[in-house]
């Protein structure tokens, strides 16, 4: 599959929905994502 030919895939919790512009929830999904992957 795709996913295998892929590097450095991380699957995470955190998920982040964009549609269109970033607005404060989207941005605030990112940060917790950020947050998750330099936890690690």
């Amino acid at each position: 599959a795709e996913l295998e030919k892929m590097k450095e895939l991380r699957l995470c919790e955190t998920e982040v929905s964009l549609r269109g512009a970033l607005n404060q929830t989207s941005e605030a999904q990112m940060d917790a994502l950020v947050a998750e992957l330099c936890a690690e």
